[in-house]
């Protein structure tokens, strides 16, 4: 006999009714948290740096339609409703002298926003009305490129051609990011086959009008001599500002790798280690390889410079790390804090431009408004390529600063590390052509020492390091070892920065400064040849103890 109630059987009837659609709703919102996943995934293909710029190219594109009334109809009319009361919004913005302000922060504001929010397939989130823009329109865009001369106000001349590759690049991302078609229709069709003989043509008479005016055609920063290179080692190094210790640390790294600075500000203390005679750089993702595979297994090669200490990278390395002992704990960059790339930029371009050094770097081939990071890595690669006539293979050049070789070049040669340790030699700065080429990194030299004596020797000097590391670093082997390395070159080292560093320096503050360095005697640099040296005085010691 069924006892069930209309009561109950109601209830039972409700419960289940909340329990669908709680499911239905969680089941909603992990479709949602896929998709956006999913996203996420989808913008990993270009890198955060590279989307930023092509979406600031497009803001102002849209800007540019923006202010021609004619172009309106290219913009999306709801996002250029919300354009409008944008710029109503920066027209009553006044400044703190009480003017109107020309940044239009609110209407830059709204086109990132549109930018960011598109959804592919989706017509009304999409700004630009892609499907009708034309080549003449984007070319009266491409035309407004361009600068007044500092040598004749009256005269103007075509930005560099690597704006208008820019600015074409951003507007291939545009047309991807929407899923429209660059062959969607004849308009779309024309626009990217007229683009590409345009910007051969804009580079031709760029160069004609530089010609005409007597302007240098040269593009880009210029390599930073090696003289130059040393003189602003110099200036960092005996700075007595704190954040000069770093900047010199960067300096000295973004050279030996040859890297891009971006790479060197992201580095990371885990990732770099030593191995015999040379501090080692694992070379995760750069921007020829986003996917960081094309370096695994074959770290760089970065050598001491006992010749010339300014320049010595495990010496940089040292005070940066006896300055900043945080980052021995390890998970973490070797620079730490947001900005850094704009931060040791401006440190480096403030020293060139100052009007201390100014005439002495262009003394040295160094103008101050040529100056950037990039050339230090233009630099380093002039140095050791031709610098001497005694230079590493082009090949072990190219893959150290991440080129593509030509051809079946690229699919043949191959990293090996005797090229890279050849390149890693010469980009130290080390003289070629003399005995110091050769010459091992300072290190704590127990050789001649009985076993006994020698064991003890090693259990003194890795417990006075140890204890004075931070806790969480002490049992970090890899990290324990490079910085043992540093210690070792600091001892060696030692008169020299007494002698040089400046007297408020935040080097001479550390506990590794301050205090003695227990059995500094036998820190010593030696040469191959004096492995045979060390063998006869044992075999020596050996005899006399027998």
């Amino acid at each position: 006999m069924n006892h069930t109630t209309p009561s109950s059987h109601t209830s039972s009837q409700t419960t289940k009714v909340k329990v669908y659609l709680i499911m239905a709703t969680f089941g909603e919102l992990h479709d949602q948290l896929m998709d956006l996943e999913t996203a996420a995934v989808m913008k990993e293909r270009v890198a955060s740096s590279t989307r930023k710029g092509y979406e600031s190219r497009n803001v102002a594109f849209m800007i540019w339609l923006f202010d021609n009334e004619q172009y309106h109809n290219l913009l999306e009319p709801h996002i250029f409703s919300e354009m409008v009361e944008a710029e109503n919004k920066d027209c009553n913005t006044l400044t703190k002298k009480h003017t109107h302000s020309k940044k239009r922060f609110f209407l830059r504001a709204v086109c990132r926003l549109a930018l960011t929010s598109m959804n592919p397939g989706v017509l009304t989130t999409i700004p630009i009305k892609l499907d009708i823009l034309s080549f003449t329109i984007f070319n009266r865009f491409l035309s407004t490129f361009k600068k007044t001369v500092a040598k004749d106000d009256s005269a103007t001349i075509r930005l560099s051609p690597s704006s208008y590759d820019a600015a074409c690049s951003a507007l291939s991302h545009l047309f991807t990011e929407s899923g429209i078609s660059k062959e969607s229709n004849e308009s779309t069709k024309e626009l990217w086959t007229k683009l590409s003989a345009y910007k051969k043509g804009t580079r031709r008479l760029g160069v004609k009008e530089k010609d005409n005016l007597g302007l240098s055609t040269d593009e880009g920063k210029k390599p930073l001599p090696f003289s130059a290179y040393k003189y602003l080692a110099k200036v960092l190094f005996e700075s007595s500002k704190a954040e000069h210790v770093a900047a010199h640390t960067f300096l000295i790294i973004e050279w030996n790798l040859i890297s891009r600075a971006e790479f060197v500000v992201n580095s990371k203390i885990d990732s770099i280690w030593c191995h015999g005679d040379a501090i080692l750089f694992d070379i995760g993702k750069t921007k020829t390889d986003q996917e960081g595979t094309k370096n695994i297994d074959h770290p760089w090669h970065v050598y001491a410079n006992n010749e010339c200490a300014y320049i010595c990278p495990v010496l940089a390395l040292a005070r940066h790390l006896i300055t900043y002992p945080k980052i021995l704990a390890g998970n973490c960059p070797l620079f730490e804090g947001s900005g850094q790339y704009v931060r040791y930029n401006n440190i480096l371009n403030e020293i060139v431009s100052s009007n201390e050094h100014r005439n002495k770097f262009v003394s040295l081939g160094m103008p101050p408004e040529h100056f950037g990071t990039h050339s230090i890595r233009k630099g380093a690669v002039t140095h050791i390529s031709t610098g001497t006539t005694s230079s590493p293979p082009i090949a072990s050049i190219c893959l150290r600063a991440n080129w593509a070789m030509p051809g079946v070049m690229n699919r043949y040669i191959k990293h090996e590390n005797a090229g890279d340790q050849f390149v890693g030699k010469c980009v130290s700065g080390r003289s070629r052509l003399s005995k110091e080429f050769a010459a091992s990194p300072a290190y704590f030299d127990f050789s001649v020492l009985t076993r006994p004596e020698k064991e003890r020797n090693e259990k003194v000097i890795d417990s006075w390091i140890q204890s004075r590391m931070p806790e969480a670093a002490r049992s970090n082997e890899k990290v324990f070892a490079l910085f043992k390395m540093c210690v070792a070159s600091l001892a060696y080292h030692r008169q020299f920065l007494d002698e040089n560093l400046h007297s408020r320096s935040n080097v001479r503050m550390s506990i590794f400064f301050l205090e003695q360095i227990p059995l500094v005697e036998h820190v010593t640099v030696l040469y191959p040849w004096n492995k045979h040296a060390i063998l006869l005085r044992l075999r020596a010691s050996h005899q006399i103890s027998s």
